[in-house]
């Protein structure tokens, strides 16, 4: 369970490639969402440190944030898909609801390449957690969907889960959506290999029901 406060959510292994290596939450007594993220994909599987996401503090929110949870999203990925397709690293961080000032993002970036990254979002007593946002990198197809460990990520934190993948698309998968069935999954090819609990996820639309497109370039 997710609580509102004197949360910590810690070692939440979710994978954003192909293969579930596993999720595990414990809680603590902290404002901190530590997050793990592990790699199946051949390249720099090297242990990277731990980011820290920008922080929030109380004392300097700025006056006004986004207006809605979508918009800070949007931003973060518009900002940072370039990069993370350009060098194949993920872009990560948290959407933090700031008491009456609207919506922030955080933000951290992974190592070139494919590698385990640990990150932290962290919280304050007016600034918690809303979402979690992501980029997939470069340019495969098994990155277009939502790994087992993000869907996982998603049900353990109780929060919906965004990622802008290499096509410019903007998809969001709240826990308790539905995953792909086994037939689906073998639709899609054997190629890519999508194991049990991949997501299609929704794509994030704007007012007027048109498809919210991410910067590539």
């Amino acid at each position: 369970m997710y609580k509102k406060s004197n949360t910590y959510i810690r070692n939440c292994l979710f994978m954003l490639s192909a293969l579930v290596l596993g999720l595990n939450t414990t809680l603590g007594e902290s404002n901190t969402v530590e997050v793990q993220l592990a790699y199946s994909h051949s390249g720099n599987s090297a242990k990277q440190p731990i980011v820290k996401t920008s922080r929030i503090e109380d004392s300097t929110v700025p006056a006004e944030g986004y207006a809605s949870m979508d918009e800070a999203v949007i931003a973060a990925s518009d900002r940072f898909n370039a990069d993370s397709i350009r060098f194949n690293r993920e872009h990560v961080g948290g959407i933090l609801k700031c008491a009456d000032k609207g919506y922030f993002y955080t933000h951290g970036v992974g190592g070139e390449g494919i590698a385990p990254v640990q990150f932290s979002i962290p919280q304050t007593q007016k600034c918690k957690l809303s979402a979690v946002w992501h980029t997939h990198g470069g340019n495969f197809e098994d990155r277009a969907f939502f790994s087992p460990s993000d869907t996982g990520t998603a049900e353990a934190t109780d929060k919906p889960i965004y990622m802008a993948d290499y096509t410019g698309t903007l998809r969001v998968f709240f826990p308790g959506d539905k995953k792909m069935s086994r037939n689906s999954r073998k639709r899609r090819g054997a190629m890519l290999g999508l194991p049990r609990g991949t997501a299609q996820g929704s794509i994030v639309r704007d007012g007027a029901g048109m498809d919210i497109r991410i910067a590539r370039i």
